[in-house]
């Protein structure tokens, strides 16, 4: 990270200002851990930004980009990458929440797992569900290239829906070999989990469903027009398809069998009314 000079001289530039918040929420996130018995009042918290920020108990800047602060009664603080730490927190929580539930894993166990403490966790997260919202939008994004192949426009319309049911049934088998068991949709398990309890989880798994539908209503609609399916509402025909795979991926959860999808591409034909 540079000399100490250097550092010195970066926070106190115009664009060093945000440090002391980005300090004081790390500060908050390490006694909200309840990483020290006695947690600190407001008064405590700023006065251990003060230091900090002015450097009077500033210990050394690591090359490997970690800053260590040594605040009063010999606590070190220790601030690690934060995108490496965010990164694994996210990866983490989609894994075991997946393989398990959102209720059986706690906070302790994803920060145990993901090899960051819980002080670094409250920086990026304020909650769990926080956390929960974030790693299915990174899964999301991380996903999004499959779809753009599966669904391009080069691929005739009822080819795309044909790969799309490979695809479920190939991420499907990857999980099983990964987790030992049948998982089911991960959006669906814990929206419906958390439905009536957490409203923020329930909207962000339906945005996460209605991606989805988008992409099934236009291959339904180039069917149409092409003389491919029956003529219809193509959004309506999509959240049936959807509806119809997610109940397929629930059967798959609790049989713990796969056999359910081996002719989906069958049912979703007959769905839409596919002319083949």
């Amino acid at each position: 990270m540079g000399s100490m000079r250097e550092l010195f001289g970066k926070i106190s530039s115009p664009k060093g200002k945000g440090v002391r918040a980005l300090l004081k929420r790390y500060v908050e996130g390490f006694y909200k851990a309840g990483q020290n018995p006695n947690p600190a009042t407001q008064d405590e918290t700023d006065k251990i930004v003060d230091w900090s920020y002015n450097f009077t108990y500033l210990a050394e800047v690591f090359g490997n980009g970690r800053l260590m602060i040594q605040c009063p009664g010999n606590i070190y603080l220790f601030m690690g990458r934060t995108s490496d730490a965010r990164e694994r927190l996210l990866a983490v929580a989609f894994d075991l929440i997946h393989e398990n539930s959102y209720g059986s894993v706690s906070v302790d166990h994803i920060c145990t797992r993901a090899g960051v403490n819980k002080g670094s966790f409250y920086y990026f997260f304020k909650t769990k569900a926080d956390l929960v919202v974030a790693a299915y939008e990174e899964h999301w994004r991380l996903k999004v290239p499959d779809y753009e192949r599966i669904f391009a426009k080069k691929n005739p319309p009822l080819k795309r829906l044909e790969l799309w049911c490979d695809y479920i049934r190939g991420i499907q088998k990857k999980r099983r070999m990964k987790y030992g068991h049948a998982c089911g949709c991960p959006y669906s398990s814990v929206g419906g989990e958390l439905a009536t309890s957490d409203d923020k989880v329930r909207r962000s798994a339906q945005d996460l469903i209605e991606r989805h539908v988008k992409y099934l209503a236009v291959a339904i609609e180039d069917a149409q027009n092409e003389g491919q399916a029956q003529t219809g509402d193509a959004q309506l025909k999509a959240e049936l398809v959807h509806s119809f795979i997610i109940g397929l991926l629930l059967r798959t959860k609790i049989y713990n069998d796969l056999k359910a999808l081996r002719h989906a591409e069958t049912a979703v034909f007959a769905l839409i009314g596919a002319r083949q």
